[in-house]
């Protein structure tokens, strides 16, 4: 059996530019492309090898769309929370207590 890195990098020039083109489609706009491609090809390689080649790059794959949705998870809390914060601010109009109490249920929603 061939080493891990020979077999890793035959699996990165192979895939590379499917994985990019496939989170390209997943990704939300504005989103580091090639540091989500980079980020998935780092896991699979701590990850190791896998026992066939079928099930690596299925592994890649999945790694890819996990990744693709995990920076949309995290950018729709970073964007809630400067909402949140910009409504929580001193000179915020908060004449709207319903819409004030939300605000707070949300920045402690982020907290947690």
């Amino acid at each position: 059996m061939a080493s891990w890195g020979k077999t890793f990098s035959l699996l990165f020039r192979a895939h590379r530019k499917p994985l990019e083109a496939a989170l390209r489609k997943r990704a939300a706009p504005g989103e580091s492309v090639p540091d989500l491609v980079m980020d998935v090809f780092t896991r699979a390689y701590a990850a190791g090898p896998r026992a066939t080649p079928d099930e690596q790059v299925r592994a890649l794959y999945t790694a890819a769309r996990n990744a693709a949705y995990d920076a949309y998870r995290h950018n729709r809390i970073v964007a809630a929370s400067a909402d949140t914060l910009a409504d929580l601010h001193p000179e915020a109009d908060h004449r709207d207590p319903e819409a004030h109490v939300a605000a707070r249920e949300t920045l402690d929603a982020v907290d947690q």
